[in-house]
């Protein structure tokens, strides 16, 4: 029985191209968010994980998202669980709002779990509180 191999150290890596300035919620999200995003995707990577981030805050509905797949390790047959994700999508509708999107299975049509704030609430804090639940939850799984 041979050891499993760790993945490439590039899957999934988000390559950082410079974007367009943004103004209003989406900027500050890009500004805010996106950094620390991509910051905890490489640490993530760097702990053998396949993890990246991504900026889709140009598309209809703007958002961002974090996809991250456990690597349970090289001694153990059993298979990672399936991607996960999480989603922050700017609503602009009955008024600003961050709503958080967790899927704890890629494959799933429907998220895990779904919540919102007003983006006068988002803050760095907050940000690093809400991903750091979604990893503990997919590294749970795993």
């Amino acid at each position: 029985m041979e050891p499993r191999t760790a993945p490439a150290a590039d899957t999934l890596r988000a390559t950082a191209q410079p974007r367009a300035r943004l103004a209003g919620a989406p900027g500050f999200v890009r500004t805010m968010a996106m950094p620390r995003l991509h910051d905890l995707a490489q640490r993530l990577q760097l702990a053998r994980h396949e993890a990246a981030a991504e900026d889709l805050l140009e598309d209809t509905p703007p958002s961002i998202r974090l996809i991250f797949k456990p690597w349970r390790g090289p001694w153990t047959e059993e298979l990672s669980p399936p991607r996960s994700m999480l989603v922050l999508v700017l609503a602009s509708e009955p008024e600003d709002r961050i709503i958080v999107r967790t899927w704890l299975d890629g494959e799933a049509n429907e998220p895990a779990d779904e919540t919102s704030i007003p983006t006068t609430k988002v803050s760095a804090a907050w940000l690093e509180s809400v991903v750091l639940e979604f990893v503990e939850r997919v590294l749970a799984r795993a």
